[in-house]
């Protein structure tokens, strides 16, 4: 059996660049899912004010543009105002929908997005290539030597 890489068989997108400290819903860009049979989500906060209230969710729907989206049951994340400057992970597998997003909502105090970043798995029709408009580089190593 070959090599088997994440790296080469994954679909990374960033698809929200970060939010600077503030009390309001953030919707990411949209993802295609068609040829995917997942996607890994992780949305990775800052800091976050003591009494804030602030949760993530994914939305889908059948059509680009998100115009009909439909949060979807168990995606909430409820992060606690203690959460400074960690990472929720949100495994989606086998959406009913071609298209998907993330939203986070910021309530009652300010909280920081550092980003939310989408890593699409199970491709039909590998390999993948990585969307060049936010990923700038990558390097696959398998059994490399020491420098």
């Amino acid at each position: 059996m070959g090599h088997v890489s994440l790296g080469r068989n994954a679909k990374v997108t960033l698809i929200n660049n970060g939010e600077v400290a503030g009390q309001s819903t953030i919707t990411s860009d949209e993802l295609d899912m068609a040829g995917y049979e997942g996607v890994l989500i992780l949305v990775h906060m800052g800091t976050i004010d003591g009494s804030a209230v602030t949760t993530t969710y994914i939305r889908q729907d059948t059509a680009t543009g998100m115009g009909s989206a439909a949060t979807l049951t168990g995606s909430t994340h409820t992060i606690a105002d203690s959460g400074d400057d960690s990472i929720y992970l949100t495994d989606l597998y086998r959406p009913l929908e071609r298209f998907i997003d993330v939203q986070v909502t910021r309530t009652t105090q300010d909280s920081v997005i550092q980003s939310i970043v989408a890593i699409q798995y199970n491709n039909r029709k590998p390999p993948v290539t990585h969307d060049a408009s936010t990923v700038s580089g990558a390097i696959y190593l398998a059994g490399p030597s020491e420098a």
